[in-house]
Formats: structure tokens, C-alpha cells, sequence
């Protein structure tokens, strides 16, 4: 049976500014609001509602209510369609003077849900009181919207309370995530377990602790893959007011286990702990780095930046290698890679144009390049990036093949500015 679409609507306004209103809308199509929606998304639901609005002596007064059928959601990407079925849905509420409340009860896909009670002024004290809860296992809607991530699965649950004022509301209660995953480009994140416990006070502290298993995507057709076996382990404590403060920190446990192979070989590589600390004070970050690699070799970082609008930054990094187990099997025409390898650099200028300063020495170096049968030893080797320009690196070194080989030079990272 096919339905009509209604919207009528009624009122009148006095010289002295008392008014009444009223809109009654029945069987209204979603498809008018296809345009705002991404493209890849397709709402089938018919809107009724219908709102009452009266002011006497400058006192308002009234209802609304707002309410979807069951919905039909279809979601195509160039490999695959779905179609998600959601439930009824609703939002109501009544008007009493400067007093608003608001009913929310959204029926989502299968057992969703996300339902609310909230309670405004919107008079001189502006304060709001409520309660929301939600449960969701579905989240296939939040594709269309963010089109990196390929795969999105996992159990959230939310009971929230609300104080304080509309420009400023106080939350407490937890959320939490499991079971989750996260799959985006190369890398997906699984296992994702997060609780949130928010306070409720005035610096509306939030404590977040979690873990994760960051997985590498290998193609099922590709003849190298990669694989890493380790959990990542979140803790952070932030306030949130005006801007976002707070700490937060990321550890990768030791005993990290990076599988690299093809079908005639397969190489692990066992790495040391890392972990990441890091400061956030509105939109100034900072952030340390520590990662212990094989054995006693090190990568150290520190960074302070303007994530805003200047985007300035102040960085430094050093590291010391003298396993080459993780390089070798990038640059498979190289073996026996042997030596110390020292590298320190300094950054500063901007995140789109940042000025390097810095080298890297190789001493007691040796390598081999199998294709050719060419073995070197005795390598010393310094690459200094020059001060005013970080795109010149100045080369200078020596090594023993068949003789004695000297370099020296100049190599430009962007030749097209300088020949």
C-alpha cells in the first residue's frame, strides 16, 4: 500500500507576542535528504512528526516528537553491497518555560540502540542533566563516512550522565570497546580492547586504558610477506575544557617477533621493548621515543610541535645499529651486511617544510653483493646533510674490495633544484 506524503501547518502571532504553532508531517521520504548523504548510501524511511509550540506572556510552552519507520540502508562499494536493517526510531520532548527535554530512543541494526534522556535550560543558567546509553555492534554505517578504513567490527558499550551547562557539560561514566578491529590500507589493528572511565568533575578527567594487535595486511597473492607478533599497550589520562590536556603513553612489550618471508625463505627478527610518551596541551604535542631494536642496538626521538595553524616543530633523533637482520631482507641483492652504523639529526622549521641537520657514519663496515660476487670490507662511510640546505647530503668515506675505493661528494634528495 503505497503512502501519501502530509505536511501541514498552523498557527498565529498577536501584536503583544504571545503565538501558537503547530506542524503535523506524515510519511515524509528520506530520500529527500540524499543529497547530504555520501554517495555510496542509500536510506529507505518515511519521517513522521509533529511539533506544538505556544507563548502566553512570554512563557513558552509545548511538545515535539519525531519518529522514523524501520529503515532500509544499502551500502555499495566497487566489490560488495549491503543492506542493513535498522528499527524504529524516535525523539521527543516537552516545552516548559526555559526547560527542554528530549527523549532519545534510536533502534539500530539488530540489538543497537542509543537511548538518552536529557533535560536543558536554555534561560540564563544553561544547565543540563541527562543520561545516555548505548550498545553497538554494527558498525558498517561508519564506512561510507571513512573510506580508509576497509573492515570495522568489535561490541561498544556506553552509560553516560550529564551535568553542568550546555557550553560547558560535565561527563561521567565508562565506555568501553571490545572484541574490536580496525583494518585501514596496509595495517589493521586487532583485538581492540579500550575502557574509558570518564569523571565527571570539573576538569572533566578521562582515564583510558586498552590494548590492541597491530596486524600486517599481506595480499593473499604477494610473494613476500610480512608478519609481527606483539600487543600494543594504551594508557592515558586527559582533561578536557576548553582544549585537551593530559598524558598519555604507548608500550610495545619486549620479545617483539617481525616474520619476514617469500616460499623459499623466512626470517624472524626479535626486537626489544618501545614505548611512546607523550603530552598533549591543546594544540601543543609532545612526545618521547624509545625503541630498543636487536640486541643493544637503540632508536630514540623526542618531538615538540604546534599541531595549529603554524604547525612549527623541534625534533631530534639518534640510533645505533649493529644488527642488520631487519635491512637485509630489504635489499636482497645485499648479504653479510656487517659494521656500526650511528646516525644523530636535529629538525626545526615547519611540518610541511622542515629543515633536517644531521649524518649518519658507518664504520668497520662490510657487505656483499651476491649478483655481482662483489664483497667490500674496511667501510667507513659519513653522510652529513649541510647546514643551510638539508636537501644536500655531503658524502665522505673508503672501503676495501680488490683495492682501496675513496668517495666524496655531494647527493641532492630533490636534483631537480639544483641541476
Amino acid at each position: 500500500m503505497q503512502q501519501t506524503a502530509s505536511l501541514c501547518t498552523q498557527g498565529f502571532y498577536l501584536a503583544n507576542g504571545d503565538l501558537s504553532f503547530q506542524l503535523n508531517a506524515g510519511s515524509i521520504p528520506t530520500d529527500l535528504a540524499q543529497a547530504y548523504l555520501p554517495e555510496q548510501m542509500i536510506v529507505k524511511s518515511l519521517i513522521n512528526g509533529n511539533v506544538y509550540i505556544q507563548r502566553k506572556k512570554n512563557l513558552l510552552n509545548g511538545s515535539y516528537r519525531v519518529g522514523t519507520t524501520p529503515a532500509q540502508i544499502f551500502l555499495s562499494t566497487k566489490k560488495t553491497k549491503q543492506e542493513i536493517h535498522l528499527g524504529a526510531s524516535s525523539l521527543s520532548g516537552n516545552i516548559k518555560s526555559d526547560k527542554v527535554s528530549a527523549d532519545i530512543d534510536l533502534l539500530l541494526a539488530g540489538h543497537d540502540y542509543l537511548q538518552g534522556k536529557l533535560l536543558m535550560d536554555i534561560g540564563k543558567t544553561q544547565a543540563i542533566s541527562g543520561t545516555i546509553s548505548a550498545s553497538i555492534a554494527e558498525f558498517s554505517l561508519i564506512k561510507p563516512f571513512v573510506p580508509e578504513i576497509s573492515d570495522i567490527k568489535g561490541l561498544l558499550k556506553a552509560d553516560l550522565g550529564l551535568q553542568g551547562s550546555i557550553k560547558k557539560p560535565l561527563v561521567s561514566g565508562h565506555i568501553d570497546v571490545t572484541d574490536g578491529l580496525a583494518d585501514m590500507g596496509k595495517m589493521g589493528l586487532h583485538n581492540i580492547n579500550l575502557h574509558v572511565v570518564a569523571s565527571g568533575n570539573r576538569s572533566n578527567a578521562i582515564h583510558i586504558q586498552g590494548s590492541t594487535v597491530p596486524v600486517v595486511l599481506n595480499k593473499p597473492d604477494s610473494s613476500e610477506k610480512i608478519n609481527l607478533k606483539t600487543k600494543i599497550n594504551l594508557d592515558a589520562d586527559l582533561q578536557i575544557q576548553d582544549v585537551i590536556a593530559g598524558n598519555f603513553r604507548l608500550a610495545l612489550p619486549a620479545n617483539i617477533t617481525l616474520s619476514l618471508g617469500n616460499q623459499e625463505t623466512k626470517r624472524e627478527i626479535v626486537l626489544g621493548a618501545t614505548s611512546l610518551y607523550g603530552r598533549i596541551q591543546g594544540e601543543s604535542l609532545s612526545a618521547d621515543l624509545d625503541m630498543a631494536l636487536i640486541k643493544q642496538d637503540y632508536l630514540r626521538a623526542k618531538l615538540q610541535m604546534d599541531t595549529g595553524k603554524t604547525q612549527v616543530l623541534s625534533a631530534q633523533a639518534n640510533a645505533s645499529i649493529r644488527e642488520f637482520a631487519m635491512i637485509e631482507p630489504f635489499a636482497p641483492q645485499l648479504s653479510h651486511i656487517k659494521g656500526l652504523l650511528k646516525a644523530d639529526f636535529t629538525a626545526k622549521g615547519t611540518a610541511q617544510n622542515p629543515l633536517v641537520n644531521g649524518g649518519v657514519h658507518l664504520t668497520n663496515g662490510a657487505l656483499t653483493v651476491d649478483k655481482l660476487g662483489i664483497s667490500a670490507h674496511d667501510i667507513n662511510l659519513q653522510a652529513q646533510t649541510q647546514t643551510d640546505n638539508s636537501d644536500l647530503i655531503q658524502i665522505n668515506g673508503s672501503a676495501k674490495s680488490e683495492g682501496l675505493i675513496n668517495l666524496s661528494g655531494t647527493v641532492s634528495l630533490q636534483p631537480e633544484l639544483h641541476y
